[in-house]
C-alpha cells in the first residue's frame, strides 16, 4: 500500500520530466552565430559629401532571431584638442531573420551636417538581443580633403618565409610548400594568391622578403623531388602537379619583379638571426648568408645581383655589431622594427621618415621604421573588412598630421607565421588604389623621395641575456663550423663537396629552430644539420690512411723513410705530414705540407739513425692543428752491425797473422841453432 502511494505521489512528477524539451545542440544560454559585416561606398570622403554605411547581417546558425537592436555609433575622432564625444547614434530593429537569411541597414549623412572635420571618427555597430551582444564591429569613417602635396608613400613588405622542410639528405619530410605553391584557383596557395591579388591591381607596388632558403626549396620542387610518405620514400617527377605549380609560381613572380610591381628585399640565406652570428664572432658568415641569398635569387629570377640594393634583416632586428654583415655586402637601404628608433634616447621617434645609421667602424646605410600602430591595425583584426578600413584611417592620421612633408608609412608584418588572406590582401589593394592621396611604392624609391637625415644614428647594443637551450645549441653549431673550417683548409676551393657543407652549417645557423615555443622538436630538426655536417666530414676525413705494420731496413747510417699514404676521395687533398721518432734526426725537416692525389700517394724523409737495431717512427697525417691520422714504421738500422763485424774479423785476421809471424820467428831461430 504505502509503495503504491509513493509511485502515485512521482507520478506527476515523472510526467513533468517526460514531457520536457531535451536540450538541443545550440543552448538557449548560447548567443545565435551571426556574422556582421559594415562597409562604405568608397574608403574615404571629402568633409562636403554624403557619406553611406551598410551593415550586413547573417544568421549562421540553424534557428531563427527575434528580437535584436542593431545600434551603431559615430564618434568624433579624439584629438589634442578635442576629446572623443559621440555625433550621432542610430537604432535600428531588425526583422526576424531564419538561418542562412540577410538583412541589410543602410545609413547615409552629410559629414558636414555632424559638425566633424578631417580625420578617422571610429564607428560601432552593436548587434544586440535583451541585453546579450550577439555581434560587434569596429570601423572608421575616414574624411579627407586630398591637398595639393606630395601623396603619402605607402611601403608595405610582405615577409614571404618558410622554414626548411626536407632532411639533410634532401627528401623532403611533408609537402607544406607544395600545398603553399598550388595554383588551383578552387584552393589556391599562399603564393599564388598574392600573384593573384597583385595581378588584380596593376597600379600597387609592394616589397617581397622572398627567403632565398625558400625559393631554392621551390627550385628543387619544380625538378621533381622526393618525399616521406608514412614512412617510405616518394618520387614526384618534374611533371607531376607540385613541380608545375612550382615552376609557374617562379615565373609569375619574375614577371612582376621584372614589371617592378615588387621590390625584392632578401633575408639572408637561412634566415638566421644576426645579431646571433655576430655576437659570437662569425663575421664570415654574416656574409655568407647575405650573398648566397642574394645569388640564389638572382638566378631564380633572371636578376642582376646589383639590382638587389637592400636586405631584410630577419625580424626586423639588428644589432651595432650586426650593421656590419649589410654595410660590407654592399647594401644601400633596409627597414627595422620601430622599437629600434624608441630605443635611442635623444631621438624624436618619427617613424614616417628616413634615418643614417652608423656603427662605430663607420659603415652606414638608410634605414626605415616600421609603423607599428598601422602593422598592428592590418593584422591583429580578423575581419578583413575592418582592418583594411580602420588602417586608411590610420594613413589618414599620418597624412593630416603634416601633409606638406614627404612622409613614408612602412607596413611590415614581422611574424615568420602571420599570413594575410586573399581577402585582406585584395580588399586592402582596392582602398589603396581608390586613395589618390596614398601612393603604394617600394623601399628603393622612398630612399630616393626622403633622403635621411645627416646626423648618423648609432643602433643599440645586441639583445640581452640568452637562454640555456640557445647557448647549448651555438655550441654545438660552433664544433661543426670548427669541422667545416677544418675541412676547407684541406681541400681547393672548387672542391663540390665544400658548398654543400656549407650549406648544412648555414641552415643549421637559423633562427627557424628558436621557435621552440611553436613547435620544441624544431630545435632537434635544425641539429640535424649541424650533425650531418660532422658525420660527413669525419667521414671524408677517414679516407686519409697510413698503411700499418711498415718495416723499413736502412743498411747505412743515413737513409730515407718513405711515408705511402692512400686518399681514398675522388679529389686533392692538402694535408701536412709529421715524423717524429727519438732514435733519428731528421736533417731536411720532420714536417711536410704535401698535396695528396686520389689513391696511393708515396712521401719520402731524409733521416740519420742514432743507434743500431729496431728502432720506432711514427708518422702522422695533420690538417691544421687536428691529428686525422697516425702510423708507426719500424726503422731497422744494420749499419753499426755490419762496421762491428767487420771491425772484428779485421782483428782476428789481423791476431792470427800475429801468431803465424811469431810462430815463424821462433821455428826460424831453432833450424838457425
Amino acid at each position: 500500500m504505502n509503495l503504491r502511494f509513493n509511485v502515485l505521489r512521482l507520478l506527476p512528477l515523472l510526467l513533468i520530466l517526460i514531457f520536457l524539451p531535451y536540450p538541443s545542440n545550440q543552448s538557449s544560454s548560447e548567443p545565435p552565430q551571426i556574422s556582421m559585416q559594415l562597409t562604405f561606398d568608397k574608403p574615404y570622403f571629402s568633409p562636403s559629401e554624403y557619406f553611406s554605411m551598410t551593415t550586413t547581417i547573417l544568421n549562421n546558425s540553424n534557428s531563427p532571431i527575434k528580437r535584436t537592436k542593431l545600434t551603431l555609433t559615430l564618434y568624433r575622432e579624439q584629438t589634442p584638442t578635442k576629446p572623443k564625444r559621440v555625433v550621432l547614434e542610430q537604432r535600428f530593429y531588425v526583422p526576424p531573420l531564419d538561418p542562412g537569411k540577410i538583412a541589410q541597414f543602410k545609413l547615409s549623412k552629410k559629414a558636414s551636417n555632424l559638425k566633424i572635420g578631417e580625420g578617422a571618427h571610429p564607428v560601432k555597430a552593436i548587434l544586440a538581443q535583451r541585453g546579450t551582444i550577439l555581434a560587434e564591429k569596429e570601423t572608421a569613417l575616414v574624411l579627407v580633403d586630398p591637398k595639393p602635396v606630395p601623396p603619402l608613400l605607402v611601403v608595405i613588405i610582405w615577409n614571404l618565409h618558410d622554414r626548411v622542410h626536407y632532411e639533410p639528405n634532401g627528401i623532403f619530410m611533408d609537402q607544406q610548400i607544395q600545398v603553399d605553391c598550388s595554383t588551383n584557383p578552387q584552393n589556391p596557395g599562399i603564393y599564388f594568391q598574392h600573384l593573384s591579388a597583385l595581378a588584380q591591381h596593376p597600379n600597387v607596388q609592394v616589397n617581397l622578403n622572398f627567403t632565398p632558403v625558400l625559393v631554392e626549396q621551390i627550385l628543387n620542387i619544380s625538378d621533381g623531388y622526393k618525399f616521406k610518405k608514412n614512412g617510405k620514400k616518394k618520387a614526384m617527377p618534374e611533371t607531376s602537379q607540385e613541380a608545375r605549380d612550382a615552376e609557374e609560381i617562379l615565373k609569375g613572380y619574375e614577371r612582376i619583379i621584372k614589371n617592378k610591381q615588387v621590390e625584392l628585399i632578401p633575408a639572408p640565406y637561412a634566415y638566421p638571426a644576426l645579431s646571433d652570428v655576430a655576437k659570437r664572432g662569425w663575421n664570415d658568415d654574416g656574409l655568407i648568408q647575405i650573398e648566397k641569398g642574394k645569388e640564389i635569387l638572382s638566378e631564380a629570377f633572371n636578376l642582376p645581383p646589383e639590382n638587389l640594393k637592400s636586405v631584410y634583416p630577419p625580424d626586423l632586428s639588428l644589432s651595432e655589431d650586426s650593421l656590419y654583415y649589410l654595410a660590407r655586402s654592399g647594401a644601400e637601404y633596409s627597414v627595422l622594427d620601430e622599437r629600434f628608433l624608441m630605443d635611442i634616447p635623444t631621438v624624436e621617434g618619427d617613424v614616417h621618415k628616413s634615418y643614417r645609421v652608423q656603427d662605430r667602424a663607420g659603415n652606414r646605410l638608410t634605414i626605415f621604421f616600421t609603423d607599428g600602430t598601422a602593422t598592428k591595425t592590418l593584422v591583429e583584426f580578423k575581419d578583413e573588412e575592418c582592418a583594411t578600413q580602420r588602417l586608411i584611417g590610420v594613413l589618414a592620421q599620418t597624412y593630416l598630421k603634416q601633409p606638406e612633408i614627404q612622409q613614408v608609412v612602412v607596413i611590415a608584418p614581422k611574424d615568420r607565421y602571420w599570413r594575410p588572406t586573399q581577402t585582406l590582401l585584395e580588399m586592402l589593394y582596392s582602398k589603396l588604389e581608390q586613395t589618390p592621396w596614398i601612393r603604394t611604392t617600394t623601399l628603393s624609391t622612398a630612399a630616393q623621395l626622403v633622403p635621411p637625415s645627416t646626423q648618423p644614428l648609432i643602433l643599440a647594443g645586441g639583445d640581452g641575456e640568452e637562454s640555456y637551450i640557445k647557448l647549448n645549441y651555438y655550441r654545438k653549431i660552433e664544433k661543426s663550423r670548427e669541422f667545416l673550417n677544418l675541412f676547407s683548409k684541406m681541400v681547393l676551393e672548387d672542391n663540390p663537396l665544400k658548398e654543400k657543407f656549407l650549406n648544412l652549417l648555414l641552415i643549421a645557423q637559423s633562427s627557424d629552430w628558436m621557435e621552440i615555443q611553436r613547435n620544441p622538436q624544431l630545435v632537434n630538426y635544425g641539429l640535424d644539420f649541424a650533425k650531418t655536417l660532422q658525420r660527413r666530414i669525419e667521414s671524408e676525413l677517414a679516407k686519409m690512411k697510413i698503411p700499418k705494420r711498415q718495416v723499413v731496413t736502412l743498411t747505412s747510417r743515413t737513409g730515407k723513410v718513405p711515408i705511402p699514404i692512400y686518399n681514398d676521395t675522388d679529389y686533392i687533398v692538402r694535408v701536412l705530414i709529421i715524423v717524429r721518432g727519438e732514435d733519428f734526426s731528421f736533417p731536411a725537416g720532420n714536417k711536410k705540407m704535401v698535396s695528396l692525389k686520389p689513391k696511393e700517394n708515396l712521401f719520402t724523409f731524409p733521416v740519420i739513425a742514432k743507434t743500431t737495431g729496431s728502432s720506432a717512427i711514427e708518422a702522422a697525417i695533420h690538417v691544421g692543428d687536428k691529428e686525422i691520422e697516425k702510423s708507426t714504421i719500424i726503422v731497422k738500422s744494420t749499419y753499426f752491425t755490419r762496421t762491428f763485424i767487420f771491425i772484428l774479423i779485421t782483428l782476428l785476421l789481423l791476431g792470427t797473422l800475429l801468431t803465424l809471424l811469431g810462430r815463424f820467428i821462433k821455428l826460424k831461430k831453432k833450424i838457425e841453432r
